[in-house]
C-alpha cells in the first residue's frame, strides 16, 4: 500500500509539472487562444443561443486542439532512458509502438504503459513527458536465464516464433527478437515430465527459481575447472541433472547447492591433475561421491618414472 501511495503521489507531481511546462510552451507559441474565453463569456451572459454556444465552443476547442497537435514545438525530439540494460535505446520506440516524432501533448501515455506492461517480458515501465519535446522512459525488462524445452507440451528451445524463457523470479515469457537477441544462446531448461505445471507466458513456477539459482551459482563460481552450463534437466522433485559444455553430467540435490558446487570443483580439479575426464558425477551423496571417468583415457594416464641423477 505504501508503494502504491508513493507511486500515486509521484504521478500527481509529474502531471502538475507537465501542465506547468505545457502552459509555458503554449503561451510562448501564442496557442493559448484567449479569444475563445471571451466568446463563451459573451454568449453565456446574453442567455441566448445556447446551441450556438455549444457549437462555437466545440469548433473553438477543435481548432485549438488541431493547432496544438500540429505544432512542431511539441513533437518528440529527444529520449531520456533509464533501464536495466535489456532494452537498447534504439529499440524503445518500436517497443512502445511509436515512430519517435509524435506530439507529446496528444500522446496516450497511460494507454501505452498498459499495453506494454501487459507483456510478461516487461517487469516495470513508467513513461513521463517533459515539455516541450522530451519523452522520459523508465523501463526494466525481465532478464532471460534459460530457454524452456518441454516436448510433451510442444515447447522447443531456441525457437524465435514460439520459444519461451524463464527469469530469476520463475516467470515465463516469450522470446522477443527486438530485445532478446543477445540471449539467444542461453542455456536450456529441459522438462521431460511437466505433470500439472502450467508452462505458459505470464505464469510463475516456484520450482524454476531453484534451477535459476543453481545456474547463477555455477556461473558465479570462480573455479577454472567448472565449464559453462549447456542445459539443466528437472529429473524429479528432488534432483537436477546439469550437462556442461565439456560433456560432463552432474546430478544435484535441490538442497545445499554451494557445498555440491564446491565438491564438484574439487573432483574436476583432481581429475585434471591426474589427466582424466569426468563424464558423470552424483553430487547428491555427501561422502564417497560416485564419479565416472572416460574409460578410454585409462590407458594413456601417465605413470611416474624415476629419474636418474
Amino acid at each position: 500500500m505504501a508503494h502504491e501511495k508513493k507511486t500515486s503521489t509521484r504521478r500527481l507531481k509529474d502531471k502538475r509539472l507537465e501542465i506547468q511546462q505545457l502552459e509555458r510552451v503554449l503561451r510562448k507559441a501564442g496557442l493559448h487562444l484567449p479569444w475563445k474565453k471571451r466568446i463563451l463569456d459573451f454568449l453565456c451572459a446574453s442567455g441566448k443561443f445556447l446551441f450556438y454556444t455549444a457549437l462555437v465552443s466545440s469548433i473553438g476547442y477543435f481548432l485549438w486542439n488541431f493547432s496544438v497537435s500540429q505544432y512542431s514545438g511539441l513533437q518528440i525530439k529527444s529520449l531520456e532512458l533509464r533501464s536495466n540494460g535489456i532494452v537498447p535505446k534504439e529499440k524503445i520506440f518500436p517497443l512502445l509502438g511509436l515512430k519517435g516524432n509524435e506530439n507529446l501533448l496528444t500522446l496516450d501515455v497511460q494507454g501505452i504503459e498498459e499495453r506494454v506492461r501487459s507483456s510478461p517480458a516487461i517487469k516495470r515501465l513508467v513513461i513521463r513527458r517533459e515539455f516541450p519535446s522530451t519523452l522520459c522512459v523508465d523501463i526494466d525488462a525481465r532478464i532471460p536465464q534459460l530457454w524452456i524445452e518441454c516436448p510433451k507440451l510442444g515447447i522447443r528451445d531456441h525457437n524465435p516464433q514460439q520459444g519461451m524463457f524463464v527469469d530469476a523470479d520463475g516467470v515465463i515469457f516469450s522470446y522477443d527478437q527486438q530485445i532478446h537477441k543477445d540471449y539467444y544462446y542461453s542455456p536450456i531448461l529441459r522438462i521431460p515430465y511437466p505433470g500439472n505445471l502450467k508452462i505458459a507466458p505470464g505464469h510463475t513456477i516456484e520450482q524454476f527459481k531453484g534451477v535459476v539459482q543453481l545456474l547463477k551459482l555455477l556461473i558465479r563460481e570462480k573455479s577454472i575447472y567448472i565449464p559453462p552450463v549447456d542445459e539443466i534437466t528437472i529429473s524429479n522433485e528432488w534432483s537436477y541433472l546439469v550437462k556442461f559444455r565439456s560433456g560432463c553430467k552432474a546430478t544435484f540435490s535441490i538442497y545445499d547447492f554451494e557445498q555440491q558446487i564446491e565438491n564438484l570443483s574439487l573432483i574436476l580439479e583432481h581429475a585434471a591433475q591426474t589427466h582424466r575426464t569426468v563424464i558423470a558425477v552424483n553430487l547428491m551423496m555427501e561422502r564417497n561421491i560416485p564419479v565416472q571417468y572416460n574409460s578410454q583415457q585409462e590407458e594413456i594416464i601417465p605413470t611416474a618414472i624415476p629419474l636418474d641423477k
